[in-house]
């Protein structure tokens, strides 16, 4: 029973040399200390208000009653930094709300209950603040006890990197200053189709294709040597070449290492078929949307030639007109027939050459075709020669 008193006081005297350390230095950059003091202000506008009201018999609440608002800001701080906060808020609400009572006119009694409200306060802060600083004060403990677990587990468990690495998603080889590959994890391993280490002390271009090793070899020094960081998507189409001698898509990320007193390179590789298949797919679609194109192009124009041939040689006489009824083109026969030639007769609209007592049927019918009432039309009219007789 003795030992836990001595150390309840132990605690309690702890609790308080922090109290006093933490009040002399509050957390003014904290901005939820701000946001406590902002309450306490609010609560000294409303009390002086109503208190001013009360004065002048406009209401007949007491004003100090106003003063319990003060427990919203002192629960706030007490909350947030425990002690400090709670009973650091309650006074300086005592020390800001105190004036207003002295030099303000009130009856004994009005006093009384002031008085009687800040006391109030302040031992509610203290056994508030008491209560929170116990919990934080707690969860401090458990945390530094959960953190030291962690650090006593990895004393008798230490970690390395070559945990790490077999633990990462990707293929990884360390390569020495030499191009020499020194280790890889199990990834590429099964990746590259080398199992048992064979990979181990071999030149990392035994992983390159043919037909890129001699340009690698350059690259892989100039790399080494700048200690460069190549990202993941750099999409440079890179293949692995495998055991089996198939060329694996690949994406391939870079970063020097440093180990025993030298830079090495570590190289995370990973399977890039899924978008080599999806970029091959979308070149093939493109090329097939592109001879689509061409194809129809090409029929288009065949048909184009076909109609024009048809138009211009055909021995009945023909034209085309837009939706306006202004000619667009005619044919030899339609010409030689009204007597103008092309171009005087792409000036006029098809009611000019058409004899004045067929235009009416003849704007009917452009209007019919328009308006979709009909996709075609036949009718018989007169037009006007250039000379002036009627052809029929």
């Amino acid at each position: 029973m003795e030992a836990e008193g001595e150390q309840a006081r132990g605690v309690s005297e702890r609790l308080i040399r922090r109290l006093i350390a933490n009040l002399a230095h509050p957390p003014i950059s904290d901005r939820r200390f701000w946001n406590a003091q902002v309450m306490v202000v609010g609560v000294f506008i409303i009390h002086l208000v109503f208190d001013f009201a009360q004065d002048h018999s406009a209401l007949s609440i007491p004003g100090f009653v106003w003063i319990l608002l003060l427990f919203v800001p002192v629960t706030y701080g007490g909350t947030i930094f425990g002690s400090v906060g709670s009973l650091g808020t309650a006074l300086l609400g005592i020390v800001i709300l105190l004036p207003s009572e002295l030099l303000l006119s009130h009856t004994p009694l009005e006093l009384w209950g002031a008085w009687s409200i800040f006391a109030t306060v302040l031992v509610t802060s203290v056994l508030l603040g008491y209560r929170f600083e116990q919990e934080h004060s707690l969860s401090r403990e458990l945390l530094k006890a959960e953190k030291d677990r962690v650090v006593d587990y990895f004393e008798g468990h230490p970690l390395s990197w070559q945990h790490l690495f077999e633990e990462l998603p990707y293929g990884i080889a360390l390569i020495d200053p030499k191009g020499l590959i020194r280790y890889v994890n199990e990834r590429l391993e099964i990746l590259s189709g080398y199992r048992n280490s064979a990979l181990i002390d071999q030149s990392v271009e035994v992983l390159v294709p043919p037909a890129a090793r001699a340009a690698h070899v350059g690259l892989r020094e100039h790399f080494m040597a700048a200690s460069m960081i190549r990202q993941h998507g750099s999409n440079l189409n890179l293949t692995l070449l495998r055991h089996d001698s198939v060329e694996l898509p690949v994406d391939i990320g870079l970063a020097p290492f440093p180990f025993d007193g030298e830079v090495w390179t570590v190289a995370m590789i990973r399977d890039d078929t899924p978008r080599a298949l999806a970029e091959k797919a979308r070149s093939a679609a493109e090329q097939y949307a592109l001879d689509v194109e061409t194809m129809a192009g090409q029929e288009l124009a065949r048909s184009e030639r076909r109609f024009r041939l048809a138009f211009e040689n055909n021995t009945a006489g023909m034209a085309i007109a837009d939706v306006d009824g202004r000619l667009l083109d005619a044919n030899r026969t339609y010409c030689e027939m009204l007597g103008y030639s092309k171009d005087e007769l792409l000036k006029f609209h098809i009611v000019d050459i058409t004899h004045p007592e067929d235009r009416s049927l003849s704007k009917e019918m452009n209007r019919r075709l328009v308006s979709e009432e009909v996709d075609r039309a036949k009718y018989s009219k007169r037009y006007i020669h250039k000379d002036g007789h009627v052809v029929y």
